[in-house]
């Protein structure tokens, strides 16, 4: 009985050892096909990027010269406006001084 029992023991552990040897061949495929998989997939980013790159570059720099030229008259014009108001604040400032002091020279007389 006791070969009996070596023998049923033998079966179960090579059934066992069958099983997890399967498991392992499934487990390096799968890791196989995965590792393929993402493999191709940075290289596919990779090409997709090298295609984009120069034509998002393009379009961000036609997008810039659009951008300057849509905002630099508007910045002379502002930039005209106020140096325009500022000279008319001076000048306003100077003619209240003028008055000042014709008014005090009015009053000295």
């Amino acid at each position: 009985m006791s070969g009996h029992l070596d023998r049923a023991e033998q079966e179960v552990h090579a059934m066992l050892e069958f099983a997890r040897d399967e498991r392992n061949a499934s487990l390096i495929a799968a890791e196989n096909a995965r590792s393929r998989a993402v493999e191709s997939a940075d290289r596919e980013y990779a090409r997709m990027l090298d295609w984009l790159r120069p034509r998002y570059e393009a379009a961000a720099a036609a997008a810039a010269q659009r951008r300057r030229l849509a905002v630099t008259p508007a910045q002379r014009a502002y930039v005209q406006a106020t140096m325009q108001a500022e000279r008319r604040y001076v000048q306003a400032v100077r003619d209240a001084e003028r008055r000042e002091v014709v008014a005090e020279l009015a009053e000295l007389t």
